[in-house]
């Protein structure tokens, strides 16, 4: 948001010089000219700034889909139940994203080329158990 700002910014200050001499060139008025630059001008640099602005005031909650701890410990407790049931031996890794950390379950031989199950929409890993 912060960088939106900034280009929008740039391009309603960086237009003024090009729109001007334009405009004056065609009516030989200062004044009209400066009046089109800022009806041009203004709306770009408030738009920038309320983008930098709301980048800034937005709150940094971070997300979590359980409605309370007992509905989060329950969930994990019948997850952790259910993985015990996957077919192989099986490592579990989280992986930094930048939409947050991944969980990431490795299983199988080394030294076969990797597979990939991703999950369905609403799914988790388990969902590929036989």
């Amino acid at each position: 948001m912060v960088y939106s700002g900034i280009i929008f910014i740039i391009i309603g200050l960086g237009l003024s010089p090009f729109v001007f001499v334009h405009n004056y060139k065609m009516n030989d008025s200062i004044w009209i000219s400066l009046g089109i630059i800022l009806s041009i001008t203004i709306p770009f640099v408030i738009v920038g700034v309320l983008f930098i602005v709301s980048h800034f005031l937005k709150k940094k909650e971070s997300y979590h889909p359980f409605k309370s701890e007992k509905a989060k410990e329950e969930y994990l407790d019948f997850y952790d139940e259910h993985a015990k049931m996957w077919p192989a031996p099986s490592k579990n890794k989280y992986i930094e994203t930048s939409y947050g950390q991944t969980f990431v379950r490795i299983s199988g031989p080394k030294d076969k080329p990797p597979l990939i199950l991703l999950p369905g929409d609403t799914e988790n890993s388990l969902s590929w158990i036989p």
